[in-house]
């Protein structure tokens, strides 16, 4: 840890604040444009609807996989260095074989098994950071990522509108680069879960946990499991407005200049949420039970209005609204989930939230979304999502309630 303890917590903090900003940038080239892309190319609303469901079931298995391995077996620190140089390494492998599309596939699950699989990872590393550095605010640098979507989005977005969609793929090379750079500098951790060695101190390495241990762990409590049901249904109804964005702007009688204004608001909002979900949540005490269902409800508000716009403004708007909405999220899901679930498998439970979120979310969300679109009209999809988020407040509402089940309890002793 003599890396740790050498990096002030500003230098982590500005370290970490870049990684989640290039990360997120790299994310928002290659993915945010992944079905503007595949839909210049000449591929239905159906094939990108299936492009984005199969990354999702892959998501959904690799996720709770690399969070068991980072948490047992490799560091965060070697898995992101190594998972990022291989997207490097394999990010023109779409464009060389789009017409195929078999091929492009395998290729897009390939950038989505090193890419997306990423992000829980980085949050990990983050929280196990700030246990041996309490200055560092996971709430600034994971906002800082928000940022670097957002401003890529926006800019992405006017080049593409002059030069074409395939610009995505420099930029998202650039932008992986940049982060390994910026990797190299933070210090590395331990993984938690392992069998302890006699040169350690006990509370560094303790008894490892099975991945069949580590599951009952997980899937027994309670309300983590009634968490994880809610998020599917509130990131179902995100996910699919990410992945159809660009239908939806297009019928709106907006172009890829527009898009990337969408997009850059989303993010952008999710900026000023986070720096205030989080100040509401360690200087003002606020439960995040409380503010979770705030977040989802919110959601909900933003997918009903959704139903009735006319124009891509109207659409620009809502999507700052999402992006309180997401943004609160964000700032929660990390804290909670260290709440909830011990630390020796906070790596795990993590990646098996993000399974939930981008595997089964982005199945229902995008499968579902496809088909309904070519099926019937936009307005059935929107009532579908709106209806989907509010799903995920009901669902809520036991762990609300037993938060104020316990604050009563605590009142009258």
């Amino acid at each position: 840890m003599e890396g740790t303890q050498r990096l002030s917590a500003r230098g982590q903090n500005i370290l970490l604040a870049c990684l989640q900003c290039f990360y997120w940038s790299s994310s928002a080239l290659y993915f945010g444009y992944l079905v503007m892309y595949l839909t210049e190319k000449g591929y239905s609303e159906f094939y990108c609807g299936l492009a984005q469901t199969v990354i999702a079931i892959l998501i959904m298995v690799a996720q709770p996989l690399v969070g068991y391995i980072t948490d047992t077996f490799i560091p965060y620190k070697k898995f992101i260095l190594g998972g990022m140089g291989l997207a490097i390494l394999t990010t023109y492998l779409l464009p060389a074989t789009w017409a195929v599309f078999p091929v492009a596939l395998l290729c897009m699950l390939l950038q989505a098994l090193t890419v997306q699989t990423a992000s829980p990872v980085i949050d990990s590393w983050t929280i196990a950071l700030r246990r041996k550095c309490p200055g560092i605010s996971f709430g600034l640098t994971r906002s800082c990522g928000s940022v670097g979507f957002a401003v890529s989005s926006l800019i992405i977005g006017s080049i593409i509108a002059k030069l074409g969609v395939d610009v995505i793929f420099p930029g998202h090379i650039l932008m992986l680069v940049l982060m390994l750079a910026v990797a190299v500098f933070l210090p590395n951790i331990p993984c938690k879960n392992r069998n302890a060695r006699p040169e350690e101190p006990q509370p560094e390495a303790s008894k490892r946990l099975s991945t069949l241990q580590a599951a009952k762990v997980l899937f027994t409590n309670r309300a983590y499991v009634i968490f994880l049901c809610s998020t599917l249904f509130m990131n179902l109804t995100c996910r699919s407005y990410g992945t159809f964005a660009a239908l939806i702007v297009a019928d709106l009688g907006g172009d890829a200049a527009v898009l990337g204004i969408a997009m850059f608001c989303a993010a952008f909002f999710e900026f000023p949420a986070m720096i205030v979900t989080t100040r509401l949540l360690t200087h003002r005490g606020w439960q995040v039970e409380y503010l979770y269902l705030l977040s989802v409800s919110l959601m909900f508000v933003r997918g009903f209005l959704q139903i009735f716009i006319t124009q891509f403004w109207q659409y620009i708007l809502l999507q700052a609204l999402q992006g309180i909405s997401y943004g609160m999220l964000l700032a929660l899901v990390v804290e909670y989930i260290a709440k909830l679930i011990p630390e020796q498998i906070n790596s795990t439970a993590m990646s098996v939230y993000m399974a939930t979120i981008a595997g089964l979310g982005s199945i229902f969300g995008c499968f579902l979304g496809g088909w309904i679109m070519e099926q019937f009209q936009l307005s059935v999809y929107y009532w579908v999502m709106a209806l989907s988020a509010l799903l995920g407040a009901v669902i809520f509402l036991p762990n609300v309630l037993a938060v104020r089940r316990e604050r009563l309890r605590d009142s009258q002793n």
